[in-house]
């Protein structure tokens, strides 16, 4: 619902947002505008409010996984700026049993499955569920394989980001 109906009081409004310095409510504000307000503003900081969206997307899929349930909003934020998105094919191979520990995923879209050394499917991963987060905090070797069965779409983030920002 809208506070204003007119559209130049809604644009003062999206001005007075930015001049402030509160980002959440500029990202709140941002996602409300009209096209043509969007354009009115400064082109750094229009820019700067794009490139948060990914950051509050992977926000959003972080505080979803299990390993990072407690964490807050704050800690998200700043683990968000350490991860990166990564695409594997249906039956690509993740990692293998005996790899290093050098990152931990979390599942966006698709579905992989987890393998015991005789490759028998042990566990079904599908969003949120993320896996690997045990190695990438000690550096030990895989102890089992992870195979995507569809195409997904995953954010990883390498154990030694993982290990400086705990």
């Amino acid at each position: 619902m809208r506070i204003f109906a007119h559209s130049h009081v809604n644009n003062g409004i999206y001005v007075l947002l930015a001049i402030r310095k509160d980002y959440w409510l500029v990202v709140a504000g941002f996602l409300d505008m009209s096209s043509s307000a969007k354009e009115k503003l400064d082109e750094n900081l229009r820019k700067g409010i794009e490139d948060m969206m990914p950051l509050l997307e992977k926000c959003q899929i972080l505080k979803n996984t299990s390993v990072f349930e407690g964490w807050t909003m704050m800690e998200m934020m700043l683990l968000a700026e350490l991860v990166h998105e990564v695409t594997f094919e249906a039956g690509q191979i993740v990692f293998k049993i005996g790899d290093p520990g050098i990152a931990s995923y979390s599942i966006i879209e698709g579905r992989a499955e987890i393998l015991d050394p005789t490759n028998k499917k042990v566990l079904t991963l599908k969003p949120p569920d993320g896996f690997g987060h045990r190695g990438a905090l000690d550096n030990s070797q895989r102890r089992y394989s992870v195979r995507c069965i569809e195409d997904c779409r995953m954010l990883t983030i390498s154990s030694v980001d993982l290990q400086d920002f705990l």
